[in-house]
């Protein structure tokens, strides 16, 4: 991702996003995910954007987000992680199918990027553990 997809997605969303998020996403620090949209981190600005926009409409399984609620991805569909863009700190959310209000969510971290640290290490452990590169682009 780049400083302008950051921008791109701050305009659409018309938010605000942790300084944290964005340093962690320019580049995104693991080069054999570049561009995922199956993580708990996606390097998808387009991508993001749909994602949030969604969760803002909301569905018949879950009420509408509040616009300071961000999404960092969805590989699952029945949990996600999101930050709280009220705060510059970025607190991190697990989110049970999404929904925020659901009894299982919770706040993970305090920091974004606390989590997102513990993120990287882990993705490039598995990574690595499977025999793969974490630090070379997939093809």
């Amino acid at each position: 991702m780049t400083n302008e997809d950051i921008n791109f997605i701050e305009r659409e969303l018309n938010l605000k996003l942790p300084d944290s998020y964005r340093s962690a996403l320019v580049p995104y620090r693991v080069p054999a995910r570049y561009g995922n949209t199956d993580e708990l981190l996606w390097d998808d600005a387009e991508a993001l954007v749909r994602l949030n926009r969604e969760k803002r409409q909301g569905s018949r399984w879950s009420p509408p987000w509040p616009s300071y609620m961000y999404s960092v991805g969805n590989p699952h569909g029945d949990e996600m992680i999101a930050i709280d863009t009220r705060d510059p700190e970025g607190p991190v959310w697990w989110l049970d199918h999404g929904n925020i209000d659901h009894d299982a969510s919770y706040k993970t971290n305090d920091r974004f990027a606390d989590w997102v640290d513990e993120f990287y290490s882990d993705l490039r452990e598995d990574l690595e553990g499977d025999g793969h590169d974490p630090d070379v682009p997939a093809k």
